[in-house]
């Protein structure tokens, strides 16, 4: 099994943990975990391929920078 951690230093963590919620409630997305502190957001990868691995974590940067980038034109 392949494995990826990914910290992201963000002022609304919580808000994009929030929002990407019901994306990982889905079967298929068990193996994503989503942890926010203070000031960060940690993402924890896993699946079988690398090339799947890959993807998710490319799928969810793209997300988290479009919800952050929202976030600031909210503001």
């Amino acid at each position: 099994m392949h494995r990826a951690k990914i910290w992201i230093r963000t002022k609304n963590s919580s808000l994009i943990a929030k929002s990407l919620l019901p994306d990982l409630r889905r079967e298929e997305r068990k193996k994503i975990k989503i942890f926010a502190s203070k000031n960060s957001l940690q993402i924890e990868f896993k699946n079988e391929k690398i090339s799947h691995l890959k993807g998710m974590i490319n799928t969810y940067l793209d997300l988290i920078k479009m919800l952050i980038k929202a976030d600031e034109e909210v503001i």
